[in-house]
């Protein structure tokens, strides 16, 4: 569902967030909580925002692991929509589209990063994950976890 059908690339960020957007909503409905896409702040628009009553106000921001920008995404882009919706609480999902010893390195910082993000910016941002790496069947379990010992090329150095 993530990967183009020919080649070893993972479909484009935009229609992963549709993906997700499609995924959530009836879940969203179902709570009461407003899911809202690319919502302007003032400083470019956050991929989702969630609200349900007066307490309840978060935004999501959503980036692939190879991204070139990954780590701005969550410790800069992501306050800065914080601030310009005068939200305190975000949501940073990660989308592991990679393998490589960088993106490994990089996924395993994931948590630690947000940690200081969040501090230094009085935000407190979520590190959520999915993984979308093809998988091998279990009958071929034996030789390696991904169908792909690296998945796609990685657009930034870790």
């Amino acid at each position: 569902m993530f990967w183009e059908i020919k080649g070893h690339k993972s479909i484009p960020e935009p229609n992963m967030q549709i993906l997700i957007y499609g995924l959530i909503k009836a879940y969203c409905n179902a709570a009461n909580v407003s899911c809202d896409r690319e919502v302007e702040t003032g400083r470019g628009p956050v991929d989702f925002v969630f609200t349900g009553d007066r307490r309840i106000r978060v935004i999501m921001e959503v980036k692939k692991l190879n991204h070139g920008e990954f780590w701005g995404g969550l410790e800069s882009q992501t306050p800065i929509y914080a601030r310009g919706l005068q939200v305190d609480r975000a949501i940073y999902l990660a989308i592991r589209n990679s393998s490589t010893k960088a993106m490994n390195k990089r996924w395993g910082q994931l948590d630690a990063i947000a940690k200081h993000a969040s501090r230094v910016n009085r935000v407190k941002i979520t590190v959520e994950r999915i993984d979308v790496m093809p998988r091998l069947p279990a009958s071929d379990s034996h030789k390696t976890d991904y169908a792909s010992d690296t998945g796609e090329q990685d657009d930034a150095e870790a």
